[in-house]
This record gives structure tokens, C-alpha cells and sequence, in this order.
């Protein structure tokens, strides 16, 4: 074949020996596998602030996509959540050896290209489907997709549930051209109630964010995926989408407030140093900080402030509250030196926070992770 030339088209041949009771017409469905063919999970939520219910309308799409080198007309589209690349045995531990480090070294040489590689394709998060007219039971490895700000024309599928798998059924045909290219089509879309909460991090960003707690109530399991996030209409960035079952509970966080103004400054000791009082020789340090909050929306807001005292790996460096003002709520116990406040600021009202903690620990040492 000369250089430039269209590839050769493929052909295949299918072979079948039958035996049938009498004479007639006898009609067949051929099912067959190939591959370069893939297909992800997209959603966009969309959240609306306005009114006194809140709610996340959530489209759960699916990302098409095909190079198998023949173009799919008007076909009914099947997608899977069944994995057949990615193997069925359990793998054997007893396949483990030592070896001198210069061939080892070799052996992590070509263990890295592997990676590398495999990672740039997407290896462990492979889909199937199945195309109902063109017979196709399709599997391949995933490949990245980008954003689109764009909604897409969501529809609701028929999804079939088992034990270990689901498929949807799209309900409209679709043309799937073999181009590489992503073509959505849409599974489910529905509404979720949620709780809106303002949360401020100040030690990490002097900023007010959105967060919403989202009950998820679809009959769907939701995938792993890319998100595309929406604020009351505005597109306000991307987020990656942990799998969620129906009924479970999980926050997103939509954004920074700009009505909402944060402003953390460390208090000054006695000498004008505004960094904490500190004694290298008995190995102490002590911090107290205040967080300003003032609400500039027109109406009342609920604010949560989360500050964290520091953690020690070490027995011999003790890290002890100090002046906490007002009272913080009671600490999570799965997030051990959390400390929240909970808010609740009128129109132009600010209001201030007082952090403190001590570090102590041997003299003459030093120790990272200080402010």
C-alpha cells in the first residue's frame, strides 16, 4: 500500500452449520465483538439557589465514542457497566521474587513505561455496549474527554438492573460515525433537594465557598465521571464525580461568595511581632489568630467556619487549645482537631472569631509544619 493511501477495508466473514425440521425462511441475529470502541460517563449539575427549596438538577450522560472504522446509522444504543477487558480471575500473590538490583532496576524500567503508558489511556476504567441493530457487544479502554459548557439533550433511559452490572437502553436511535469523537447521549436527568451551606476554610483561603449536601434520590447508580458545574445558570468550573448509589448523601461545593468577606490576621504580642509568641529555649510557640466575616448580601446567611489545630506524629510535641471565641461546636470524632463555628450573620453584620492554640516541645529542636 502506497504511503497516504485509505487503509485497506476489513472484512469478516461469519460461518454457521444449521439444521432445521422442515423447509422455510429462517431468520438470524449475529452478535459479535471488536474493538475501539468506548463510551463514559458526563454530567452537569445545575444548582438553583432561588427560592426557599434549593435543588440539583442533575443530567447523567454518557460520552460515545468509536474507531472501529465502520460509521453506525440510526442504531439503538445499549450501554454497559460490565468490564470484560479488565480480567475475571483473582490474581496470584505467589508470583513474587527477589532479584539483584541491577536487573531489578531493569525490570522497574520497563514497569514504569508500562504505566506511563497505560495511564495516558485510561487503563482499569474500561465500558462496554451494545449496539441492539448493529449487533455490536463492544469493549475498550477509556479516553479522556473534555469539558463541554454546552447542556446536552438529556433522555431517559430504561435502565436494567442485576447484581453485578447495569444497562441502559437509550430510548431514540443514534448515529455513531467512526471518528474518534465523543457523541453524548443522555441517560436520566432529575431533581434533588439539597442544603446549602456557606463554609470558609481561613487558614487556607480567605474566601466563602458553596456547598451543597446533595441526597441523591435517582434509581441510577452514578458512575465515576467528569462533572460540569452550573450556579444558578452560570457555569462556574468542573469537578470529578466519586460513584454514588441511590440514596447516598455527598457535598459539592459550587464556588466562592463574593458577598461574603473574610479577613484572618495573626494578633501581635507584646514586642509587635505578628507571628506568635515564641521561646526557642523551652521549645514553645503560641498562636492566636482572628477571622472577620461580614455579609454583604441583602439578606440573612449562615455561615461555617472550620479551623484545625495541628497534628503530632511525635509523643514529645503537644499541641493544646487556647482562647476560642465564640464556643465552637461539639468536635467531629472522625476528624479529630476540627473545629467548627456556625453562623448566622444578618445583612451588612460581621462578626469575629478567635483561634488560639499552643505547640510545645523539647528546646533546641526544630519542628515543621508551624505557621
Amino acid at each position: 500500500m502506497e504511503e497516504g493511501s485509505a487503509p485497506a477495508r476489513e472484512k469478516r466473514t461469519a460461518e454457521a452449520d444449521l439444521e432445521l425440521p422442515r423447509a422455510g425462511t429462517a431468520h438470524f441475529t449475529l452478535t459479535y465483538q471488536v474493538p475501539d470502541a468506548s463510551w463514559s460517563p458526563l454530567y452537569d449539575l445545575r444548582l438553583e439557589t432561588e427560592g426557599q427549596k434549593p435543588s440539583l438538577n442533575l443530567a447523567f450522560n454518557a460520552g460515545v465514542r468509536q474507531n472501529t472504522g465502520e460509521d453506525w446509522k440510526n442504531v439503538s444504543l445499549v450501554l454497559s457497566t460490565a468490564r470484560p477487558t479488565e480480567g475475571t480471575q483473582v490474581p496470584d500473590p505467589t508470583d513474587w521474587w527477589l532479584d539483584y538490583f541491577v536487573r531489578q532496576a531493569k525490570a522497574m524500567k520497563r514497569k514504569v513505561a508500562d504505566i506511563a503508558v497505560n495511564a495516558y489511556f485510561g487503563a482499569g476504567k474500561t465500558n462496554t455496549f451494545t449496539t441492539a441493530d448493529g449487533n455490536k457487544d463492544i469493549d475498550e479502554e477509556e479516553k479522556p474527554i473534555l469539558p463541554q459548557a454546552a447542556p446536552a439533550e438529556v433522555e431517559t433511559a430504561k435502565t436494567v438492573s442485576s447484581e453485578y452490572a447495569m444497562s441502559f437502553s437509550i430510548p431514540s436511535r443514534k448515529d455513531i460515525p467512526s471518528d474518534g469523537s465523543d457523541h453524548r447521549v443522555g441517560v436520566a436527568q432529575n431533581s434533588h433537594p439539597v442544603k446549602l451551606t456557606l463554609v470558609t476554610v481561613p487558614r487556607l483561603s480567605q474566601a466563602a465557598y458553596l456547598e451543597a449536601k446533595v441526597t441523591y434520590g435517582g434509581e441510577q447508580n452514578l458512575l465515576a465521571g467528569e462533572a460540569q458545574l452550573f450556579r444558578d445558570g452560570d457555569f462556574v468550573g468542573t469537578t470529578d464525580l466519586e460513584a454514588k448509589a441511590p440514596g447516598e448523601t455527598f457535598d459539592l461545593g459550587f464556588g466562592q461568595d463574593d458577598q461574603i468577606h473574610v479577613e484572618r490576621k495573626a494578633m501581635k504580642d507584646e514586642e509587635g511581632d505578628g507571628k506568635g509568641i515564641f521561646d526557642i529555649n523551652k521549645g514553645e510557640h503560641r498562636y492566636r489568630w482572628v477571622t472577620t466575616i461580614a455579609n454583604y448580601h441583602v439578606g440573612q446567611r449562615e455561615i461555617e467556619v472550620r479551623e484545625q489545630l495541628p497534628r503530632s506524629r511525635q509523643q514529645n510535641i503537644e499541641v493544646t487549645a487556647g482562647e476560642l471565641k465564640p464556643k465552637p461546636a461539639l468536635e467531629n470524632p472522625d476528624k479529630p482537631g476540627l473545629l467548627t463555628w456556625n453562623l448566622v450573620l444578618g445583612p451588612k453584620e460581621k462578626t469575629k472569631v478567635d483561634f488560639a492554640y499552643n505547640v510545645q516541645y523539647p528546646g533546641g529542636v526544630q519542628v515543621s509544619g508551624l505557621e
